[in-house]
């Protein structure tokens, strides 16, 4: 009996069709007969995993009664493969004799144990008929937020169109086995709340560079590279699957299964729930937090980032401090804290910092890394990225508690956003307090904090140092907090109480909370299980008071004391570290010397001058003006760019898509002579187009560049992916006589030509008219540029699209319709007066 399994996902780019090639190869290697059908609406993700390049696909099949023999894509490392194509698309509009047609067709595919389905991502009519025909249904999901919000659409989908089944859930894209885990739980938690369907894991594939490196070979990384963590992944996936066999596997027979299948094509697909579904839908989830005492996972139907109040988790790890702290609120007091406060106000942060991390995530070959390494240097960036990876589904065991954890399952977009709006807010004036404040002056503590708890946690022995390094950059968070919600009275109190950390404390109590409780208040909302609370809570205590806590408030209070700004207090500081740790002044003298060695190099990479002196204060103001300046500019563009991504989706044809672009170029960057050269693949030429501004630029309508030919800028920016210019500045090469007549056309001093390329195809080249001068203004704002192409790009890809589907369109029906007049052809005609005859 064949096992029919739908391979699917609920968005793009979560590796489905390479778990589908991969573990189809493995399973073919354990001796079972496997097909893998590609119901991906084309043939091109499969083509980059196996470099195949077929003749004849599902199309020919259902259009021209091609024998799917024909189609089929034999013993391919083992296995078959049918390509789908548009296609599987054109399934729903099919008649009844080509609906007989192909299922006679598909009844040949009964021999196969396995019959893999790789669909396209989201909920189609074509993915839900497969999924609803199919025995078995494979999840890809990863970590990221979108992927489980999308996913979670997708089953909601299936369950309201009758699915009854299981799904099985591979988690992709994993950097650790940890936050594999995380996603899944909360995933599963999610799904079992609120929707009829089970989940049950099937595995895991962790991050490994092995699979981008097959991808580039155009092979599966299970035969190039079978003994990677990736492969052994897919192994296990394969080995599970066995183990998972259910007992009764879907309709007896491909007949049965394809006539199922079509039919659930061609029925309309149901999206929402009825009435009284959907009232008790709403109702349920409120009921089951009643119950449970949480918010739910995922609120339904909305299921994007929340940043409401959490309650706490009920299984709270017991804290057991000696001594309860000097200013612990009462209950009343609480309630007013929570009147007051608001925790969710957009904190402040240094231009400097957030102007890196717009940068980093705007960089295509940026990493995850690389970006919780810049979100890690700020507390405030920090705490949101925090708030958002671990309040946003809260309820749940096993939070995060490490920046680079949180960072990698938001994801670079979620980031971006948070990078933004925090960019808008630091925006915004704010002249009660700020020059009291000094946000410089917070981010070199907070900083400066965080190295020590790192570096003593490392000497003592703690285990988790990131988490003590989290707990030193946020311990001072509740001071922003408190600025943020009462800048001038907390301007006032700062001031008072300069040096001061004690008093600071009581004159906090006049807003109802000390800057240590608020800080703690935040951290507790997460439901860690963590001490870290407790570390931000007791971290102004008397040292006394400390020697009997748990080791992050000793080693976070320790820090707090060692960076001190207080330089006359040395000896105080030395007895505090010696009293508390047991450290000698030695000991001391190291740490505070690594981590302002490294707090400075953090500095320098951020261009952030933390010891100004003399004039280089007035220099180091005049450098912070300039980077808000930048920072208001990138905004700015950020906010432009997307509103002409909007135009770009409601521009109706390829014409309107152009005009658009151009008036985007003029509006961002003043560019206001371009050109358009368009790929033609059938001729293998670039044909321009210009929008006229004057009637001399119609003569660019008429030049065709060849593609394949060197003898044009044009032509190898295309080819090379790569921004080039007419300036020899990128390229170093004269320009050609065709050059020099388009830069004639532009009527400017020369060009720069920009690819606009999508990840499946060549679209065509942007020539921008520019002088000399303008070109360095255009290189500072490159990544910009780059990215308006790749929008253009996808854009006039669409548009292609469109047009080409309806072409195909119009040939079939043209077609049909000769079919129809040849056989009208063939009977006698009737006299169109019958009693002209005799």
């Amino acid at each position: 009996m064949t096992r029919t399994i739908t391979i699917t996902s609920g968005k793009g780019g979560v590796g489905k069709t390479n778990i589908s090639v991969n573990l189809a190869l493995h399973l073919a290697k354990l001796g079972y007969r496997t097909c893998l059908f590609d119901a991906d609406l084309g043939l091109a993700n499969v083509n980059i995993l196996t470099g195949l390049y077929p003749e004849y696909n599902l199309e020919d099949v259902i259009l021209y009664h091609r024998d799917l023999h024909d189609v089929i894509i034999r013993n391919y490392e083992g296995i078959d493969i049918i390509p789908g194509s548009s296609g599987v698309e054109r399934i729903a509009n099919l008649e009844a004799d080509q609906i007989g047609h192909l299922i006679q067709s598909f009844s040949e595919l009964d021999g196969y144990d396995f019959l893999l389905f790789d669909t396209s991502a989201g909920a189609s009519l074509n993915v839900v008929s497969f999924c609803l025909a199919s025995s078995e249904v494979i999840l890809v999901i990863t970590p990221e937020a979108t992927s489980l919000t999308d996913s979670y659409a997708l089953l909601k989908i299936l369950c309201l169109n009758g699915f009854k089944g299981s799904i099985m859930i591979v988690v992709n894209q994993c950097k650790s086995i940890s936050i594999a885990i995380h996603a899944y739980t909360k995933f599963k938690e999610t799904v079992k709340k609120y929707l009829p369907v089970e989940v049950v894991p099937l595995g895991i594939i962790t991050q490994d560079p092995k699979v981008e490196d097959a991808v580039r070979e155009q092979r599966a990384f299970v035969l190039l590279y079978p003994e990677s963590n990736a492969s052994k992944c897919i192994k296990s996936i394969a080995k599970r699957l066995m183990e998972e066999k259910p007992e009764d596997i879907g309709p007896a027979g491909m007949s049965l299964f394809w006539t199922r299948c079509l039919k659930l094509a061609r029925s309309p697909l149901r999206l929402t729930a009825a009435k009284k579904e959907k009232k008790e839908s709403a109702v349920e989830p409120a009921r089951q937090a009643r119950q449970d005492n949480s918010l739910p996972v995922l609120r339904e139907p909305q299921l994007g980032p929340q940043l409401e109040p959490q309650h706490e988790p009920q299984h709270e790890p017991q804290h057991e401090p000696q001594h309860e702290p000097q200013h612990e609120p009462q209950h009343e007091d609480q309630k007013k804290i929570a009147r007051r406060i608001d925790m969710h106000k957009n904190l402040p942060a240094l231009p400097h910092v957030v102007l890196k991390l717009i940068e980093a995530c705007n960089r295509d070959e940026s990493t995850i890394e690389n970006i919780s390494q810049i979100v890690g240097k700020d507390a405030q960036l920090s705490s949101k990225v925090m708030t958002m990876a671990n309040c946003t589904y809260g309820g749940l065991r096993n939070k995060m508690a490490n920046i680079a954890d949180a960072v990698f399952f938001l994801g670079k977009d979620a980031v971006k956003t948070i990078a933004v709006s925090t960019a808008a807010y630091s925006n915004l004036e704010h002249d009660e307090g700020s020059s009291v404040f000094g946000l410089k002056q917070f981010w070199r503590h907070s900083l400066m904090c965080a190295t020590l708890a790192r570096l003593i946690a490392g000497k003592t022995s703690y285990p988790a140092t990131e988490e003590a390094f989290l707990s030193g950059l946020l311990h001072d968070i509740g001071k922003l907090v408190l600025w943020v919600n009462f800048p001038k009275e907390y301007a006032d109190i700062l001031q008072a109480n300069r040096g001061k950390p004690d008093s600071l404390l009581t004159s906090e109590m006049r807003l109802w909370a000390t800057h240590c409780e608020v800080g703690a208040s935040m951290v507790k909302r997460w439901g860690l299980q963590s001490f870290m609370a407790d570390a931000l809570l007791y971290h102004h205590e008397p040292a006394h008071r400390i020697l009997d806590a748990l080791p992050l408030v000793k080693v976070v209070f320790v820090a707090n004391a060692l960076c001190s700004d207080d330089v006359e207090d040395s000896d105080a500081k030395f007895k505090t570290a010696e009293e508390v740790l047991g450290f000698s002044r030695a000991e001391v003298d190291e740490l505070k010397s690594s981590a302002e060695k490294e707090v400075k190099q953090a500095a320098e990479s951020l261009e952030i001058d933390i010891e100004p002196s003399g004039d280089s204060g007035k220099s180091g103001a005049e450098k912070d003006a300039g980077k808000q300046k930048a920072l208001a500019r990138a905004v700015r563009d950020i906010s432009m760019l997307q509103g002409v991504f909007q135009s770009l989706l409601k521009a109706p044809e390829e014409k309107s898509i152009l005009k658009v672009v151009k008036r985007g170029l003029q509006v961002l960057f003043d560019v206001h002579r371009v050109l358009f050269f368009l790929y033609d693949r059938q001729r293998d030429v670039l044909m321009g187009d210009g929008i006229s501004w004057n009637k001399e630029n119609d003569l660019i309508s008429d030049l065709a560049i060849p593609f394949q030919e060197d003898k044009s800028l044009v032509a190898r920016s295309l080819r090379q992916e790569t921004v080039l210019d007419s300036f020899s500045y990128s390229t170093k090469v004269a320009p050609t006589i065709v050059d020099r007549q388009i830069v004639r056309i532009l009527g400017k001093g020369g060009m720069l030509c920009l690819p606009m390329v999508t990840p499946r195809s060549k679209v065509g080249v942007l020539a921008l008219g520019i002088d000399d001068h303008h070109i360095f203004h255009l290189r500072d704002r490159m990544k910009l540029l780059t990215m308006f192409a790749k929008q253009a790009a996808l854009a006039l890809a669409a548009d292609r699209s469109r047009h080409s589907e309806t072409n195909r369109l119009k040939d079939t029906l043209k077609k049909i319709q000769e079919v129809l007049e040849a056989g009208l052809g063939d009977k006698p005609s009737k006299p169109n007066n019958p009693k002209a005859e005799g």
